[in-house]
C-alpha cells in the first residue's frame, strides 16, 4: 500500500510540473507575440545537424600536448611507447627522455615545459603501481605534476587582459587567484609554483636535491617538510636538499658568458667546417665551475643538435663541425653550487654552400653559392642577393674571390666571409699558337708568334700574365698583349744553322702550361711562300705537328706469381703495335707474344701466351717524361705441364689451352725515341681445366721493358 501511494503521489507531482511548464511556455509565447509585430509566414527552417561534443580532458585539468620531440623520448603508462608530436599526455602518464634527447609540452592555457635529457616527468601525479595478482587496483587520484629526476624549463604566459565589464562592488576581502595546475611542479623533496609571466628552471638530482632558478617573473619554492616557502624573484635561485630540510636562502644567479669572435658567416664545399669563436666567464663572476653550450638548427632550439656542459670558464665556442645551413648556439654559466644562469641570446651561424663547375663543352667554369638570406659578389663586384644561387662565370687561369655577408651593410669581420678560387680551379683555358711568316737576315731567321687565349665558351681571356720559352734553338722576345682581346704576341729568332725542331713552351698566370711545335723552316733561298704551319695546342693536327699515329716495338722480361698454387714464374715477351693520339692522351694497342716458365714442385709448366693489350695513356702530352697508363689484356694461353718430385718428372706432360683476361697499370719513363716501361697487373684464366697440382696460371705479374716509338 505504501508503494502504491508513493507512485500515485509521484504521478501527481509530474502532472503538476507538466501543467506549470505548459502555462509558462504559453505565457512566454503570449508576451512574445504582443511585443513583436506580425510578419508573413515563412517555411520552417531545416533541423540543424547535431555536432558531436568535443571530448574533455579528464578531471577538468589543463590538457598538455607534445609539441617537440628530440631524439629518444617515451610515454610510459604500463608499457613504453615513443612520444610523437601531437600526443596528449593523460594524468598519471610519464614522459621520459634519454641522453642527448628531450621533449617539449604545451598546455592548453599556454604554459610551456621543455624537458631536458635523462629526465622523468609524471603528469598530474604519480599513478599507483600495478596491483598484486588477485588484488583490486587502487584508484588514481590526480595530483601535482612531478619531476622525479632530471631538468625542465617552464614558461608561464602573462594573464589575458581584463575584459571591459561594468564595475562591480569591491569585495571586502579579495581572494587570491588559485594557480593553474599546469604551473605547479612537485619534486621528491618540495614543490615549485611558477607565477604568471615567469620562466624558471627546475632540476632534480637522483638523490632528490631540488634546485630552482628564476629568469623572469617569480616562483615559489616550498619544502616537503615543515619549513616555510620562499618566493624567488628574477635573477635568484635556491635549493632544497632533503624532505626534512628547509629552503636555502635565495642567492643571485650568475650572468651570461661573454662570447667573442664568433665567425657567423662561413663557406663549405659540402664538407663540415669548423667555427671560430670563444667564450669567457660572466663579468665579475668568481664561482663559475662549468659552461653549458647548446647547438640547434633553429632559433627556437626545437631541433637541438647538442647540449653539453663543459668544465671550466673558457673554451672554443663550437667544438664540432657544421654542415651547410643555418645553425644557432647559446650558452649559460653554472656555479659550483649547480645553479645555472640565463642563456645568452641565440647566435646565428650561417654556413653557405660553394660549388665549382669545371667548365668544358663550350661552357666556362663557374662558381655558385647556395643558401638563403645573405648577399654575395664576385671579386670586386657589389654584394647582392641576386648573386646567390646563380652560376658566376670565371675567367680561366686567374684567381677569383667569392665574397658573401649576412647583409650588404655588414661591417664586422665575423659577419663576412671570402672563398678563394685558385687560378688552377678556374679553367679550362684554351690556347692556340699562330706562327707568322718567316723572314731572314744575314745571320738569323725570325717569325712573329701570336698566342690566342680563350675560355671554354670562346670568350677571350685578357689581362693574363703570359711567359714563353723557346726550344730547339729558338729565342723568344717579351710577350705583349695586343689590342685584340685575348691575343698575345712575341717574336721567335733562330740561327741559320738551326732550321728544324723548333717549339715553344708557354704558360698563363704560372698555372696552365702548354707546348706548341713550330713548323720546320727551309733554307733562306727556299722560304718563299712559307707562311708557317700549325702547332700542338691548335684545334687540328694534320701531320704538320706531331704524328697522330706512331709505331711501337718493345721487349720485356716478366715475373709472375700464381695466386692459387703460390708458385713463381719467369719469362719474357715481345710486342709490336702502335698508339693513336687523342685530344687528351692516346690509345695504344699491340700484339704481345710471351713465354712463362713455372719450375717449382710439384709441377713444371711451360706457357706460351699471345695477348692483345689495349691501353690508354693518361697525359695531354704523351711524350712527357712520365706518362701513366691503364689497360686490359686479353690472352690466348697454351701450356705444357707435368708433375714433378724433387726435380724428377712424373709421367708424361700434357698440353692444355685456356683464355686469360687481365687488367694492367703501368708507367712510361720516356726518352727521345722511346720509353722504359714498368707495368703490373692481374690475369684470370678461363676455359682451362687442370689438376690442383698444376699451376692455375691465374695471378699477378710485373713487366719491365723498353718500348721504341717511330
Amino acid at each position: 500500500m505504501t508503494c502504491m501511494r508513493m507512485l500515485i503521489l509521484g504521478g501527481v507531482l509530474l502532472a503538476a510540473q507538466g501543467g506549470l511548464l505548459q502555462r509558462a511556455q504559453a505565457q512566454t509565447a503570449t508576451q512574445t507575440s504582443s511585443a513583436v509585430p506580425k510578419v508573413a509566414a515563412q517555411k520552417p527552417a531545416a533541423p540543424a545537424v547535431a555536432t558531436p561534443p568535443v571530448a574533455k580532458y579528464p578531471f577538468g585539468l589543463v590538457e598538455p600536448k607534445v609539441r617537440v620531440v628530440r631524439s629518444q623520448a617515451e610515454i610510459v603508462t604500463g608499457t613504453r611507447a615513443g612520444a610523437q608530436v601531437g600526443d596528449v599526455l593523460l594524468p598519471g602518464q610519464r614522459l621520459t627522455t634519454q641522453a642527448q634527447s628531450g621533449a617539449d609540452l604545451k598546455y592548453a592555457d599556454g604554459t610551456k615545459v621543455s624537458l631536458m635529457e635523462n629526465s622523468d616527468l609524471s603528469l598530474y601525479g604519480v599513478a599507483p603501481p600495478p596491483p598484486a595478482p588477485g588484488k583490486k587496483p587502487k584508484a588514481f587520484k590526480p595530483g601535482t605534476t612531478t619531476l622525479k629526476s632530471g631538468e625542465l624549463l617552464i614558461t608561464v604566459p602573462n594573464p589575458p587582459p581584463p575584459a571591459q565589464v561594468q564595475a562591480a562592488p569591491v569585495a571586502k576581502k579579495p581572494v587570491a587567484a588559485k594557480p593553474s595546475p599546469s604551473t605547479v611542479i612537485a619534486t621528491p623533496v618540495g614543490k615549485v609554483t611558477v607565477a604568471q609571466g615567469s620562466m624558471a628552471r627546475v632540476t632534480v638530482e637522483p638523490t632528490g636535491v631540488t634546485r630552482v632558478a628564476v629568469y623572469s617573473g617569480s616562483a615559489q619554492l616550498a619544502p616537503l617538510g615543515k619549513g616555510k616557502p620562499l618566493t624567488l624573484s628574477a635573477g635568484t635561485a635556491s635549493r632544497v636538499d632533503s624532505a626534512k630540510s628547509g629552503v636555502a636562502p635565495a642567492m643571485p644567479l650568475p650572468g651570461s658568458p661573454v662570447v667573442k669572435g664568433v665567425q657567423q658567416m662561413l663557406f663549405s664545399t659540402g664538407e663540415a667546417v669548423a667555427v671560430a669563436g670563444s667564450y669567457e666567464a660572466p663579468t665579475g663572476a668568481t664561482d663559475i665551475s662549468a659552461t653549458r653550450v647548446q647547438l640547434a638548427d633553429d632559433v627556437g632550439f626545437d631541433r637541438m643538435v647538442s647540449d653539453v656542459r663543459v668544465t671550466g670558464t673558457t673554451g672554443p665556442l663550437v667544438t664540432q663541425q657544421l654542415s651547410p645551413g643555418d645553425h644557432y648556439v647559446r650558452l649559460s654559466a653554472l656555479t659550483k653550487d649547480g645553479m645555472e644562469g640565463p642563456m645568452t641570446a641565440p647566435i646565428k651561424i650561417r654556413v653557405a654552400r660553394v660549388s665549382l663547375a669545371p667548365g668544358g663543352d663550350g661552357k666556362p667554369a663557374t662558381v655558385t653559392v647556395t643558401g638563403k638570406h645573405f648577399v654575395c659578389g664576385l671579386d670586386d663586384g657589389a654584394l647582392s642577393a641576386a648573386m646567390v644561387g646563380v652560376p658566376l662565370s670565371l675567367m680561366p687561369a686567374r684567381e677569383h674571390v667569392v665574397r658573401c655577408a649576412l647583409t650588404a651593410e655588414a661591417s664586422r669581420v665575423e659577419e663576412k666571409a671570402e672563398y678563394k678560387v685558385s687560378a688552377a680551379q678556374s679553367g679550362p683555358l684554351i690556347s692556340r699558337l699562330e706562327p707568322g711568316a718567316v723572314t731572314y737576315s744575314p745571320t738569323e731567321g725570325q717569325r712573329p708568334l701570336t698566342l690566342v687565349l680563350q675560355d671554354a665558351a670562346g670568350v677571350p681571356v685578357t689581362g693574363a700574365r703570359v711567359k714563353a720559352e723557346g726550344r730547339g734553338g729558338v729565342q723568344l722576345g717579351d710577350v705583349v698583349e695586343t689590342t685584340t682581346p685575348g691575343s698575345y704576341t712575341t717574336t721567335a729568332r733562330w740561327p741559320l744553322t738551326s732550321l728544324v725542331g723548333h717549339s715553344v713552351h708557354y704558360s698563363a698566370n704560372d698555372v696552365d702550361a702548354f707546348d706548341g711545335r713550330l713548323p720546320d723552316v727551309m733554307a733562306p733561298d727556299a722560304t718563299a711562300g712559307n707562311k708557317g704551319g700549325d702547332a700542338e695546342g691548335s684545334a687540328t693536327d694534320d701531320g704538320k705537328g706531331k704524328k697522330r699515329f706512331q709505331l711501337e716495338i718493345g721487349a720485356f722480361p716478366l715475373t709472375m706469381i700464381d695466386t692459387q698454387s703460390l708458385v713463381f714464374a719467369i719469362g719474357g715477351g715481345l710486342e709490336i703495335g702502335g698508339r693513336v693520339r687523342l685530344p687528351y692522351g692516346a690509345l695504344a694497342f699491340a700484339l704481345r707474344p710471351q713465354y712463362e716458365y713455372f719450375g717449382s714442385n710439384p709441377a713444371r709448366t711451360h706457357v706460351v701466351a699471345v695477348g692483345v693489350p689495349i691501353t690508354y695513356r693518361m697525359r695531354k702530352d704523351i711524350d712527357a717524361p712520365l706518362v701513366p697508363y691503364v689497360g686490359i689484356l686479353p690472352q690466348f694461353i697454351a701450356d705444357n705441364s707435368a708433375l714433378t718430385r724433387d726435380g724428377v718428372q712424373l709421367g708424361d706432360a700434357a698440353w692444355r689451352t685456356g683464355f686469360g683476361l687481365g687488367a694492367l697499370l703501368g708507367n712510361e719513363f720516356r726518352f727521345k725515341h722511346g720509353a722504359v716501361f714498368l707495368e703490373g697487373g692481374y690475369r684470370h684464366v678461363l676455359l682451362r681445366s687442370a689438376p690442383v697440382e698444376i699451376p692455375s696460371l691465374s695471378g699477378v705479374f710485373v713487366n719491365l721493358g723498353y718500348r721504341a716509338t717511330f
